[in-house]
């Protein structure tokens, strides 16, 4: 072998060993890169451990808050009963029975077990509460001149049993005034809703479908839907079987039907509202509701007459004719008996002076011969200024609007309202608001009977409406805007303004309507 041959062998015998140092060279570093990440993998495991070992902690530290609050949760549940009592009322046989109201009373619970049979809230030990809201005065009156009950005082004597047959029932008078116990229902609904001890609501008052605006509020909670039970006595309105929550019945508890004198405006025929007479009321003047003094030492005249035609001219008043005279015009005589203060005075009268009450504005709700509901008109404000300043507001709020039951009624009961309640509105900028409202439709129109409905009930531009597709469904033409029937808040009848005879009748798809045969609702 040539020197040559030897050289050629030993140049790639080097290389050979170049490749090999190369390749231990990257082992090594192989194995120390490796070596690393070993380590911070051990330093993640040992975090990792000690996260599990924290969170195991935690976990069984929630796990016994849980329980914790279970138990508390479930440790004294009970069951709400609310009833609007001037709507919701008891059966005949029970107002008329000397032991009518423990009977109702165990009714009432009875009925409450049993629809609960399937739930873990059956049982005896968990308390029912009842409370019932009504206005004693005005719903002993209703019964009494339908002959549920021979005296007044009979339903106060039924509401004390009542509210002393169980502890946990109370009959509450929230005194006159229709808002006193739409108030006091919608209050406590909330309250109880709040009350994570309160398993369930079963709310009565299904005949005023003023509530509905409430309970859309627990729309969409299904928590709220299996919590919330309606309780229909008298026919439920429509609008309260879509909201979702289950409806049931307490026949043996509450009466179906409405009282016989019972009317709803707008919804039953044209009657003349009545004049109760002397004879009729047992001898009580009907000019007189109470025969004592207001909260201000002055005598106080309350009329039941409906339309200043009606009014009689002299009325005198047994128990109190002696001593009272009153007259049609508002004119008070007392007679006093002979004393030596009245010596000397002309048949022994006396003139008095009556200081009439400020009132706040009546509220009405007034109908065309077709029942539909008519609006007063309105104009778009025309205050500049105002306008800026409403809509500067406006866009500060944005998204949210302004609330029309907190700016235009002057109270919200919805359950977390979202909308604005916080800024000041002064009295144009509430005129700008009140007009927007307006420019919504009433989703009971036209047979609306809410006497705070700030919505439109019919186009306000009428025939002449050029809108193409005009929101509102009914357009009434100004023949038709004539008012026919109106009721006033408190008034237990309408005020008829025209008789039957005197209007016409119309033609709607080919039937000839009249106040003897309306329509229902002609859109």
């Amino acid at each position: 072998m040539d020197v040559g041959a030897l050289r050629s062998q030993f140049s790639e015998l080097c290389t050979v060993e170049e490749k090999k140092n190369v390749l231990v060279k990257n082992a090594f570093r192989m194995i120390e890169m490796h070596e690393e990440r070993i380590k911070d993998l051990e330093l993640e495991l040992e975090s990792e451990k000690s996260s599990r070992r924290t969170f195991q902690v935690e976990n069984t530290k929630a796990k016994a808050e849980v329980r914790r609050l279970n138990d508390i949760n479930n440790r004294y549940p009970f069951i709400v009963v609310l009833v609007d009592g001037d709507g919701a009322k008891f059966l005949d046989t029970l107002l008329q029975s000397p032991d009518g109201a423990a009977e109702a009373s165990r009714r009432l619970t009875k009925a409450v077990r049993t629809f609960l049979q399937d739930s873990p809230y059956s049982s005896e030990d968990v308390p029912i509460l009842v409370r019932i809201y009504a206005n004693l005065k005005d719903l002993a009156t209703a019964l009494q001149k339908n002959k549920v009950i021979p005296f007044e005082k009979d339903l106060h004597r039924f509401a004390e049993q009542f509210t002393n047959s169980r502890a946990e029932f109370e009959f509450i008078n929230v005194g006159p005034g229709k808002e006193n116990a739409d108030s006091k229902m919608t209050r406590m609904l909330n309250h109880y809703y709040r009350n994570f001890q309160c398993k369930k609501v079963f709310f009565a008052a299904c005949h005023d479908q003023g509530y509905v605006h409430q309970l859309r509020d627990f729309i969409g909670d299904s928590v709220s839907e299996k919590r919330i039970i309606l309780v229909e006595t008298t026919p439920a309105k429509a609008l309260f079987t879509t909201l979702g929550f289950e409806i049931t019945r307490f026949n043996d508890v509450f009466r179906c039907e409405h009282l016989p004198s019972e009317q709803e405006p707008g919804r039953l025929g044209f009657q003349r509202p009545s004049v109760t007479t002397a004879d009729e009321r047992n001898g009580t003047s009907s000019l007189f509701r109470d025969s004592g003094a207001d909260s201000n030492g002055e005598f106080s005249q309350a009329t039941t007459t409906h339309s200043p035609a009606l009014a009689t001219p002299l009325i005198h008043g047994s128990g109190m004719d002696s001593d009272i005279d009153v007259s049609g015009n508002g004119g008070i005589s007392v007679r006093y008996p002979s004393t030596y203060a009245t010596i000397g005075g002309s048949n022994h009268h006396q003139n008095l002076t009556i200081k009439r009450r400020e009132t706040k504005e009546t509220k009405k709700i007034e109908y065309n011969r077709y029942k539909q509901r008519l609006d007063p008109p309105i104009r778009p404000p025309s205050d500049a200024a105002a306008n800026d300043s409403y809509y500067k507001k406006l866009h500060q709020i944005a998204p949210r609007g302004f609330c029309n039951d907190h700016y235009l009624l002057g109270r919200c009961d919805r359950f977390r309202c979202k909308m604005e309640h916080d800024e000041k509105l002064n009295a144009k900028e509430i005129i700008i608001q009140k007009y927007k409202a307006r420019q919504g439709q009433c989703l009971d129109a036209p047979g609306c009977t809410d006497y705070d409905c700030y919505f439109s009930h019919h186009c306000p531009f009428g025939k002449k409406c050029h809108h193409s597709p005009c929101k509102f469904s009914l357009h009434i033409s100004e023949n038709d805007h004539k008012v026919v029937e109106r009721w006033v808040e408190g008034e237990s009848g309408p005020e008829i303004l025209e008789t039957y005879n005197s209007i016409p009748g119309k033609v709607l798809n080919g039937i000839n309507y009249s106040l003897a045969n309306p329509p229902n609702y002609p859109l």
